[in-house]
């Protein structure tokens, strides 16, 4: 089993309430066995959750998962405060700019997830199930990163997502022809990722989102 698995796994645990706030996960080399896997990916997997603020390690005590904290007074007044095209705009300047961190972070197993994830959403049987692979996918850029701190920002644009004005405006904007073109957009930033392109990944990714700011508020109609 590779690392990416093993992350996947363990977060579903963690968010399932099997491994709750607080538990110690058993060490390395019984979870190597557990998963059928090698120690490196293991530490690999390890690693990526707790950049995502899942996992904290303690030197000499070990590895404990920490669920994130019930949102705070300020990250509620910035979701409840923040519009579609305020997000849009943060995505078009910021996402792109990931692309060089993935490069240089992301290990070949990560990439072929990202490409899991791209198959998912082509394979989506309706809108509500193709924007949930749309978020994860832009969810699992960030992850690649290797940064906790643009994780805890993704974290945030997906609190965003999940408000009623985003859904509303996203299912009245989409089309089939549209969520072709998404998904052709993922194919190719994943693509121009795997190839360790960064000028071209970050320039599919920009063009990706500028399309989506188009079709959500026809900026430049």
């Amino acid at each position: 089993m590779d690392a990416a698995s093993i992350r996947r796994l363990i977060d579903q645990k963690i968010r399932s309430g099997e491994l709750s706030d607080g538990m110690r996960l058993p060490p390395e080399r019984e979870l190597a066995r557990t998963f059928g896997a090698s120690r490196s990916s293991v530490r690999d997997a390890l690693s990526v959750l707790q950049a995502e603020g899942l996992l904290q390690r303690k030197v000499g005590s070990g590895t404990y998962v920490r669920n994130a904290p019930a949102p705070t007074a300020l990250v509620e007044m910035i979701v409840s405060g923040t519009s579609p095209f305020e997000l849009m705009q943060f995505r078009v300047m910021f996402e792109p700019s990931l692309c060089e961190l993935i490069v240089r972070a992301a290990t070949d197993s990560d990439l072929k997830e990202l490409e899991s994830v791209v198959v998912a959403g082509e394979q989506a049987a309706d809108f509500a199930a193709f924007e949930e692979w749309d978020a994860e996918f832009h969810d699992l850029l960030a992850r690649l990163t290797r940064n906790a701190f643009i994780v805890q920002v993704s974290r945030l644009v997906r609190a965003v997502r999940n408000n009623a004005d985003w859904a509303r405006l996203k299912e009245a904007s989409i089309d089939p022809a549209r969520r072709a073109r998404y998904e052709a957009d993922h194919r190719a930033v994943s693509e121009a990722l795997k190839a360790r392109d960064i000028g071209r990944a970050s320039r599919q990714l920009r063009e990706h989102l500028r399309t989506v700011q188009d079709n959500l508020f026809d900026v430049r109609n």
